[in-house]
């Protein structure tokens, strides 16, 4: 009961202030029958009862007009490697990570505008031909949409130098994070590079260099001016990266509005916010089989407050 608690702790304030208080002797049942006992214990119980109204309030207030938080990790060589943002306090939030102050530094004053154009996408869909599956899901919905796409096939350098430059985001379903189709000095010497999501496996993995900080796709793509990276740090599976990566482009709002589509977005858009992506990575998780294995995978590199103008284009 809260208002027992209320008195033992008042009681243990006159022990800690020197009062002796004889905890064993205390009837509690006795002193609840009391008329002036009782008359205290109504006030206390209105007044939790108040406190727990008004703290609900707050909390559905806040909920609604405040801006979404944002964290950003900054991981050293040691550290890197572990998916800090499925733990159990930060797997809910929108959570991305950065190698250093100074890259942030860098990300911030480079990337003014947060917000980008549905419209300026492009992506790559199944480039060695051997995912099936990915192609069969993500295929219709994205010639929907009147992208600039390749799929099954390999892409030149030089057509994802243009994506990469003249794009807001490049999707990239295929093995890796497509180091095989452009080099990493290629992607570092891009004078602009679009948020890109390399969806492959370990993708997001840094190699470790010994007394060296590690290296991988990711950071050329930060080193490029890249506002964010989302891939995988681990390998997974194609099926269960498949699901994510739906449940993530539908909550980004990536997608436009259709039956059983965009739920998460459209919430979002009618109290006035866009949905960052580092919050639909996080809320896209549990679409995976394995929601601590292959949904544990994917992480954000850069800033996570990236956002996407609803899509008007019909489906």
């Amino acid at each position: 009961d809260d208002v027992e608690d209320i008195l033992y702790y008042v009681l243990d304030a006159y022990m800690y202030h020197g009062v002796p208080v004889e905890f064993d002797e205390i009837d509690y049942d006795r002193v609840s029958y009391d008329s002036n006992a009782t008359a205290v214990l109504l006030e206390l119980r209105g007044l939790v009862s108040n406190w727990r109204q008004t703290a609900e309030r707050l909390k559905a207030a806040a909920a609604q007009s405040a801006a979404e938080p944002q964290l950003i990790l900054m991981l050293d060589k040691s550290t890197q490697s572990f998916p800090w943002e499925s733990l159990p306090i930060l797997r809910a939030r929108a959570v991305a990570r950065l190698p250093s102050w100074t890259l942030l530094r860098d990300q911030l004053l480079a990337n003014t505008s947060t917000t980008l154009q549905p419209a300026r996408t492009s992506f790559v869909l199944n480039p060695g031909g051997d995912l099936a599956h990915t192609q069969t899901l993500l295929g219709p919905m994205l010639k929907r949409m009147g992208w600039q796409g390749i799929v099954g096939r390999a892409p030149l350098e030089p057509e994802l130098r243009t994506r990469l430059q003249t794009d807001d985001t490049v999707l990239y379903f295929g093995h890796g994070g497509a180091e095989q189709y452009i080099r990493g000095g290629a992607v570092r010497k891009l004078d602009r590079c679009a948020v890109t999501l390399l969806m492959g496996c370990s993708s997001g993995h840094l190699a470790p260099a010994g007394e060296f900080e590690p290296t991988g796709t990711a950071l050329n793509y930060l080193m490029a001016g890249c506002p964010a990276v989302v891939a995988n740090l681990w390998d997974v599976t194609d099926k269960d990266i498949d699901r994510f990566s739906l449940a993530m482009l539908d909550r980004w709002g990536l997608l436009p509005a259709s039956a059983g589509v965009r739920t998460s977005a459209t919430r979002c858009a009618t109290r006035g916010t866009l949905p960052s992506l580092a919050s639909a990575v996080a809320a896209s998780r549990d679409a995976c089989t394995l929601p601590y294995l292959v949904g544990a995978a994917p992480v954000v590199y850069g800033l996570p407050h990236m956002t996407m103008l609803p899509s008007r284009r019909p489906v």
